[in-house]
């Protein structure tokens, strides 16, 4: 009498090797979904870090009694907070996209007085730069000092400048 099939040596070890490969199988799709798991906490948690950076320069930006702006190569305007369209006298939701001197008196002041300010410099001196002079600016001269820090290189095929003015002549009166 022959055997069933399944109580025959062959079958039984097809059968060993197959539940083995299974074994093998849930053990790597188990680590698997571990790894994702821990690369997706870890990409959340960067994630809410990002955010509270964001919100936290936001909060930054709107509140700083100082002017601040973002430049494209120290000339075209990307974004101004409230305080420097307070200086300026001018809305804020239209100065995004204008060039820098047209808030001037005297349109060649940024190439006479702030010629220090050339992106050469800027890029050599990744600290920024400060300097203090009189700014002529359409809304009244101001004593003020200026820093000025390059932010990154190639955005928009541009420099991204960050220029922040401070009201200096309040202080030495």
């Amino acid at each position: 009498i022959k055997k069933p099939f399944y109580l025959q040596f062959w079958f039984v070890f097809l059968t060993c090797v197959f539940l083995v490969g299974v074994g093998f199988l849930i053990i790597l799709l188990y680590q698997q979904l571990k790894k994702l798991g821990l690369l997706k906490a870890a990409f959340d948690t960067k994630e809410k870090e990002k955010m509270a950076a964001e919100e936290q320069f936001k909060n930054v930006w709107d509140s700083s009694k100082d002017a601040l702006i973002l430049t494209l190569d120290a000339e075209e305007i990307v974004a101004v907070n409230p305080a420097f369209a307070k200086l300026t006298g001018e809305n804020p939701l239209l100065l995004p996209g204008r060039n820098i001197k047209e808030l001037f008196t005297r349109p060649d002041f940024c190439e006479k007085e702030l010629k220090i300010h050339g992106l050469e410099t800027l890029r050599n001196l990744p600290q920024g730069i400060s300097i203090e002079t009189f700014f002529p600016w359409k809304s009244g001269i101001l004593e003020m000092q200026l820093f000025s820090k390059l932010i990154q290189e190639d955005y928009r095929g541009k420099n991204l400048v960050l220029c922040v003015f401070r009201d200096i002549s309040t202080e030495k009166a």
